[in-house]
This record gives structure tokens, sequence and C-alpha cells, in this order.
């Protein structure tokens, strides 16, 4: 089985990892400079939530570009596509069940069920990146994150979280 976040939660986990130095020097200088993603120094967090969602935004419309090939910088796992990854474990071989995060709990149940378990226990609570995103979220975000993952959206149906 595999479990499907929503994009905009995805895109915001990534952009996380990069602000606390996912990424070399350089090509966090490239981001900056290139496509104006400014990250506060390694292991450093955004200490204004309005710099955060000015620099997540910045990262979404990266996103778009690299998505569609048109940046230099490769895909990141962390980042693709969830249609993309899918398609590539479908060449060996299709999952059986996919489940999506915010109905995870009814879908683990549902597996433990199947092959006469019991029931998992309570999930963890929310992750902090995600209420870091809770802080800053709004409908541009929003949009961005459609633009830059239309496929996912449209293919796998999510929507809006606002």
């Amino acid at each position: 089985f595999t479990v499907l976040r929503h994009p905009l939660n995805r895109a915001h986990r990534a952009f996380c990892a990069l602000e606390q130095g996912a990424l070399p020097g350089d090509q966090r200088r490239q981001l900056a400079r290139l496509y104006g993603i400014t990250l506060p120094a390694p292991g450093q967090s955004f200490t204004d939530p309005a710099e955060r969602r000015t620099a997540f935004l910045a990262f979404l419309r990266f996103l778009k570009r690299n998505l569609a090939g048109q940046t230099s910088f490769k895909t990141d796992p962390a980042w693709a596509s969830q249609s993309a990854l899918l398609h590539g474990f479908a060449t060996l071989q299709s999952p059986d069940l996919i489940l999506r995060e915010d109905r995870l709990a009814e879908g683990m149940a549902f597996l433990a069920a199947e092959f006469g378990l019991p029931t998992p226990p309570p999930l963890p609570p929310r992750s902090a990146e995600d209420a870091l995103l809770d802080t800053i979220r709004d409908g541009e975000l929003e949009d961005a994150a459609r633009d830059a993952y239309a496929r996912d959206y449209q293919s796998l149906g999510f929507y809006p979280l606002r």
C-alpha cells in the first residue's frame, strides 16, 4: 500500500527540509538567485510568518517549473508529483491499496481487518511542519500548489484545503 499526502502539505514538508539545510550551499544560493527562494542559514528557521509565506510561495512557483522540466534542478522525490511516483511504482508493482493521509486511521483499520490483525494504535498528532503551514495558508498558496501539482489535483482528486 501507499499513502498520499495533500500536495500543499507535501510541498511544505519539502520546503521545511530545504529550510533546515537539505541542499548544499551552492544550490541554496541558486534557489535564491534564480528563483527568489530566500532561506535562512542552515539549521535556522524563519521567525517571521510573512517571510516564510513569501519564500514558500516562491518555492511553489519554482516547483511548477521544476516539475515541468524547466529548471536545472533535478526533481527531488520529496517534492515530485505523486502521480509520477505512482506511475513509477506501477512499472514494478501497482500498490494494492492507496490511502490518503487525512483518512489514514480508517485506511489502516481496514488494512488490519483484511489481515485479521487488531486495529492499530491511534496515529500521532499532526506534524510541526503542518502546524507551521496552518499559520500561513491562504488562497494564493493553495492556487500556487494547484498550479504546480495540477496533475495530482486532477488525477488523484485533491481539493483545496481552505
